[in-house]
């Protein structure tokens, strides 16, 4: 049992949680509560491929980087943005236009730009591929990229969610001013159209949809099952 003395308990992953006391010191505990990585950081993500984003604050802004698993900074404090890794890249922003948000890359494990920071949103990749945008959400340019920035798919779309099982969730603005939501596949094909109010990831071949108020499962198809 991990004792309820914390001010901040982040959720366990990769066998790891970062915690906080009411004193401000922060540290990475394993299931048993002991401390396995004593930090002298403000934040630290939770592990993800080895590696957790950790950030101080200075006067000039956060500074991010990333530890592993010993507590060693293997990436050092240069970003003003450091998200995740998946599939061995990591989505990392600098704040060039105060006030405007992130300008955003990736990195790989060694810390290396290996797609350039150019995208006002960038996503985790999965499945080999990531959604980007440069420009306004409404009007700019969007896409998903592979892992070397060379676009895969253009898209027409508003937005887009992570591929899930070979299909991506898109939405577009409709007449009354919300979204209506579909899904394409990896050749950018539209296969379930954009009708229903809301849909969940797919999982299992299912995806939860609502359309009419209505919630109920689809399959790949689109075709209802339940």
């Amino acid at each position: 049992m991990i004792p309820f003395i914390y001010s901040v308990l982040g959720r366990f992953s990769e066998g790891l949680a970062f915690v906080k006391l009411p004193t401000g010191k922060s540290s990475f505990i394993d299931k048993t509560g002991k401390e396995i990585i004593a930090l002298s950081y403000d934040f630290a993500a939770p592990f993800f491929e080895g590696l957790s984003a950790v950030n101080k604050q200075f006067d000039t802004g956060d500074k991010c980087g990333y530890i592993d698993k010993t507590g060693k900074e293997v990436i050092p404090l240069q970003f003003n943005l450091a998200l995740n890794f998946s599939e061995g890249l990591a989505v990392v922003g600098i704040n060039k236009r105060p006030g405007f948000g992130f300008n955003k890359g990736y990195i790989n494990k060694a810390g290396k730009i290996v797609i350039p920071i150019q995208f006002d949103e960038a996503d985790e990749f999965h499945e080999g591929l990531a959604f980007v945008r440069t420009g306004e959400i409404e009007t700019g340019n969007r896409a998903f990229i592979n892992t070397t920035g060379k676009v895969i798919i253009s898209l027409p779309y508003n937005s887009a969610r992570p591929f899930r099982e070979g299909l991506a969730a898109v939405n577009v603005r409709n007449k009354s001013g919300g979204f209506n939501y579909g899904f394409i596949n990896k050749k950018g094909k539209e296969v379930i159209p954009l009708i229903y109010e809301e849909v969940g990831d797919c999982y299992k071949s299912r995806i939860t949809v609502t359309l009419n108020g209505k919630v109920f499962l689809i399959d790949k198809t689109g075709k209802r099952i339940f």
